[in-house]
């Protein structure tokens, strides 16, 4: 949204001659719209099939906290789980990430 004002008041700028405005409004717009279009940086897993999470980027993940137990984990992943399975529409790394972090977290215990 703020990409498209900027643009328009731009071409605004623009119409009324006013170079200056009109180039820096134009970087705003093209700074708003690429800085929009970043995605979040995924972490490859590894070969074996599992990253090598810390724990509290696999409770992160899961979004559980410290103290959680294995009953509160395991039902966290099962949640997500549901959603970002590769059958159900997500992906095969979303997954692989889940299941990393889960077996940190348990296999932590």
């Amino acid at each position: 949204v703020a990409s498209a004002a900027a643009f328009a008041a731009a071409a605004y700028a623009g119409v009324r001659s006013q170079w200056p405005a009109t180039l820096a409004l134009c970087v705003l717009g093209l700074w708003c719209a690429t800085s929009a279009r970043q995605r979040p940086v995924i972490r490859k897993v590894a070969e074996s099939g599992k990253a090598q999470l810390s724990a509290s980027e696999a409770r992160s993940i899961l979004g559980v906290d410290a103290q959680a137990g294995a009953e509160e984990i395991q039902a966290a992943y099962a949640r997500l789980i549901r959603l970002a399975h590769p059958d159900k529409g997500g992906t095969a790394g979303l997954a692989a990430q889940l299941n990393a972090a889960r077996d940190r977290l348990l296999k932590g215990r």
